[in-house]
Order: C-alpha cells, then structure tokens, then sequence
C-alpha cells in the first residue's frame, strides 16, 4: 500500500488536499484502489507523504461528500463500492457538436451526494407534497455568493436575486417584467444566440441588431437603434458572447452602461457561458438600475441542472417574482434544496476548477487540428467559432460534416430572419464519449477543409 502513496508529487498551483484528491480519484479508476479498500488512517497517510493530518482529513472529507469514500465509525475510511460500469463507450455514427455536454470532473458525484442527502431528509415528503414558500431565500444567498465570489456585480441584495429553471428562463422573465410597464423593442447583436430572437418573436416584439467591433458592441449602433427604433432593450453576453466567444473590453462596457443609462435602455446580461473568472466589470456593476444579469448551472456545471438565477433591478423585484409566478409558479421545492446543497458544498470550487481545466484540453485539441484556420474562442469557454476559409458556403460543409458524422451550428442560426450571415459554424465541446472520439469529430472537420470533395462545391 505504501508504495502507491510514495508516487503522489505535489505542484504549488493547486491546493494539496486537491492533489490527494486528484490522486486517490486516478487509484480507484485505474483499480489501485478497489471497491470496500481500506485507506490509511489520517494520521499515517500524512506521515507518508509529509502533509498535515487537516489536508488529508479535508481531502478524505470531500471525496465522501462525492460518495467516492465512505467511513464508518471507528473502522475508518474504505473506497465506497460502485455499480460496475463499462469503460468502453460506444461511440454513436453521428458525434453531435451543436450541444455542450461539459467532461465529468465531479459534478456527476457532487450531485449525487446532494441527492442522496436529500432523500435521506426527514423533510423529504414535504418537498413533493406541499408547495413551500422558500422561507428565508437560502437559495438567494447562495446565488449570491456564488455570482460574486468571480465576478463584479457590485453590491447583490439577496432579495434581488430571483430563481429561474436555467438562463432562458432567466432572460424570459427579464423580458415579461420589462414588459409590464413597456412594450419591449429589442436589440440583440449581429451576431446572437438564436434564443433571444425566438423569445422576442414569442413576447411579439420588434428586433433589431447592434454592430461589432474588435471590441465589442458599437455604442453609436445601439443608441442609433434607440433614436430610430425606439429600442428599449438590449440582450447580451459582456464576458463569453455566444456564439463568437468573444469578450467585450472594459472601456467598451463603461461606454454602454453610459448609453444605457442616458437613454432609458434596459441590459439583460446573459453570463450562462463563463466557466473562469471575469475579466472585467459586469454591466450591473456599471449600471445597476438598468441591468439584469442572468446566470445558470448548466453550462458551467451539468447540462440538465436546469436551475439559474436573475439579479432584477431593485425597483422591479416585486415585478419579477410575479412572473416567475405566473410562468412556473416556482422551482420546486426539492430542487430549490438540491441546489442549495450544491451551492454550499465544500467539493464545489474544486469541480468547478477541474471542469475548466478539462474543458481547456479539450479545446487546446481542437485549436491544434483546427488552428491553420481563422477561430474564435475563450479558455475555459466550451465552444470555438470557425470563420470558413475564403469560397466556402456555410451550407454546404455543414451538410459535408453531417454526411460524415458530425453535427455543428451554422452561422445563419445566429442572425436575425433575412439577415446576411457570415461563412462560419459553431462548435460545442461534447465530452459525452470522451477525448478521443472528439479528436475524432474535430479530425473530420479539418479534413473537410483541407481536402474538400466536389460535391461541396466551393466557389
């Protein structure tokens, strides 16, 4: 057993009982570790490998709140039996790429345990036979928290912090509470997740979109839609922009919170997307009463956790709850305690980092299969935009990419009906079947572009 232990080396960016987390992790993978072993004692095992007793205590604490360790009182800490899994993926004759599906770092067991503590609640039946009233916005203060802990929001009131089912929810109720006291006119930019066209076409309001540069939304642009349009509205992502990834500088963002605030124009901020640490200041840090800044779990953390948050306007709270009211009545009571559970679990920044930093490799694959062409793309960020070489038609390699198995987003899903659209695709990090099989995917789409067949039919 000890000879195991002597291979661990610790890095001085990382915390050791991540490490020893890290580690203890790849021996029960790789069956070094197998179901019902016995670990060292806390004690001994931080003799080994010349540590505290608290690191090893900690990382042992966190790996049983992942339900990979389990202890029993006075017997000690055993590796908590698996159900036998098959290693070997079948991987699908088509690799969908229009989705992200973020690499289990954690999350599938952090979830987990959250549930598993959930059942075993003494509380458990009153999460589905009644409908509760959230007292005291536990949920609200752990969003919070959670938002400000990386990234300037400026001062957040819990009680401004109001709970969707994920951020489309989040930009929805944006929209319906704007439009209690005023139709909306909507801009998006040039380029735009295709959700906030849909959803505005839905509310039947107007639309216009808002011109870019290297740095970000043109202020000009959408106080000129203001002035001509009557746009009262603006939906956008300051930090990860989707689909082009890019991130609009802070100079750029003081100057549209100033053209926000000096012509009436409401920002819904859509941050769904950011795994890392912010660059600069949101747009609520810059203009407060104006904005609404949305977020959610499920691209940062687990695709089906359909669980966000809205930081509203302080006069229009009231407004926003109806309408979370109205539209959903609320998020149940066992998923608003799920979350709650997952928010404030101690393994949760540790997940967190690990997604990202695996996240990375995947686009850092990507970038070198793909990198002789023009990309934009964000680290950490679980997409890349190809802007197609010179003659391409977006169409035609997109049909070429599905004839071989891949499935990706054209540009045109991004741009408002009748819009011109850019010769570009969008592609998500899909770690559903592992690295290889999207090295795969991604082998197949440079080979398309180096080596295009005559039924593409480029110009």
């Amino acid at each position: 057993m000890n000879t195991i232990w002597s291979r661990l080396e610790f890095q001085k960016d990382q915390p050791k009982y991540e490490h020893i987390m890290d580690y203890i992790r790849n021996l029960i993978s790789s069956k070094l570790l197998i179901n019902n072993e016995k670990l060292p004692p806390v004690r001994e095992l931080a003799y080994l490998i010349n540590v505290t007793p608290g690191t090893v205590a900690r990382a042992y604490k966190e790996l049983i709140s992942l339900g990979l360790l389990e202890a029993g009182v006075g017997r000690g800490t055993f590796v908590k039996a698996q159900e036998q899994e098959s290693f070997l993926k079948i991987v699908p004759t088509q690799l969908d790429l229009r989705f992200v599906r973020l690499p289990d770092m954690g999350q599938t067991e952090l979830i987990r345990s959250a549930i598993q503590t959930l059942n075993a609640s003494p509380d458990f039946d009153r999460m589905f036979l009644n409908f509760g009233s959230h007292k005291g916005r536990t949920l609200e203060q752990s969003f919070a928290r959670f938002i400000s802990n990386d990234i300037d929001t400026g001062q957040i009131d819990p009680n401004h912090v109001v709970i969707t089912s994920g951020a489309q929810h989040g930009v929805m109720v944006a929209l319906l509470s704007i439009k209690q006291r005023e139709q909306p006119v909507v801009a998006v930019d040039d380029l735009a997740f295709g959700g906030f066209r849909d959803l505005s076409d839905m509310l039947g309001c107007d639309i216009y979109s808002i011109a870019w540069d290297e740095d970000g939304p043109l202020p000009w642009s959408l106080e000129h839609c203001h002035q001509k349009y009557g746009v009262n509205v603006y939906i956008t992502s300051a930090e990860v922009h989707n689909p082009t990834m890019a991130c609009v500088t802070n100079e750029r963002r003081v100057e549209l919170a100033d053209v926000a605030k000096r012509c009436g124009i409401s920002i819904i901020d859509d941050d769904c997307c950011r795994i890392s640490v912010a660059s600069g200041p949101s747009y609520r840090a810059l203009a407060p009463q104006m904005t609404w800044y949305v977020t959610s779990l499920s691209k940062v953390l687990s695709s089906g956790l359909r669980l966000g948050a809205v930081i509203a306007p302080e006069l229009c709270v009231h407004t926003a709850r109806k309408v979370v009211m109205t539209s959903i009545l609320r998020v149940s009571d066992y998923f608003y305690h799920l979350g709650q559970h997952i928010l404030t679990s101690d393994a949760l920044a540790g997940v967190r980092s690990r997604i990202g930093d695996e996240t990375e490799t995947y686009l850092e694959e990507a970038i070198n299969r793909l990198g002789r062409f023009e990309l934009s793309w964000q680290p950490k960020a679980p997409f890349l935009f190809i802007w197609l070489p010179r003659g391409w038609r977006t169409t035609a390699f997109c049909q070429e990419a599905e004839r071989r198995g891949v499935l990706v987003v054209p540009s045109d899903a991004f741009v408002l009906r009748n819009a011109k659209a850019p010769a570009a695709v969008r592609i998500c990090v899909n770690a559903e079947y592992g690295l290889h099989a999207f090295t795969d995917a991604i082998d197949t789409l440079a080979d398309i572009l180096q080596n295009p067949s005559q039924e593409v039919g480029i110009s």
